[in-house]
Parts: C-alpha cells; structure tokens; sequence
C-alpha cells in the first residue's frame, strides 16, 4: 500500500520549486508508481510529503499553536493561482 495517497484537489497557492535533480526523479518515480498520470501529480506528491510531514513533527505543532506564531511575517509569500495551474516544476 503507498505511504503516500493523493487527495482530492482543493484551493491552490502558486509556489516555484526547484529541487536537486534526484528528488524529481524520485518524485517522478513514486508518480509512476501511483499510476498518478494526470499533469498535477508531481505537485500533489510533493504537497502531500509536505503537509504530512509538518503534521508529525510535535515541536512544529506546539510553536504554530502559541498565539501570534500563525500569521505570515515577511519573507516567503506564496501566489494565490486561479486554480488552473498546480505549479511544481520539473525543469
């Protein structure tokens, strides 16, 4: 059974993504191996890898729950996309 299952697609946030050439590929691999043909596959891997691993790392959670912590102070500022592009590129 795959570690990883790709959910159904909701709100997206445009985000450039350069990754080391051996990532991709493996990212790309596991989207073969999930028979995950459709053109955002890659994105919703990586999404998924993501979302997963913040939800199990316990010290992340308890900063993120100290009031003030949730909000965005400078820095990395994702794109609001118009829900057509699932933008993860693997150049």
């Amino acid at each position: 059974m795959p570690l990883i299952e790709l959910p159904p697609q909701g709100k997206d946030i445009s985000v450039t993504l350069s990754l080391p050439e051996d990532t991709a590929n493996e990212v790309k691999l596991y989207a073969r191996f999930l028979k995950a043909t459709h053109e955002s596959a890659f994105a919703a891997i990586i999404n998924e890898c993501v979302r997963r691993t913040l939800k199990q790392d316990t010290e992340f959670q308890t900063w993120k729950a100290t009031p003030g912590n949730r909000r965005n102070h400078g820095g990395f500022r994702p794109r609001k996309s118009n829900g057509s592009d699932n933008q993860a590129s693997t150049k």
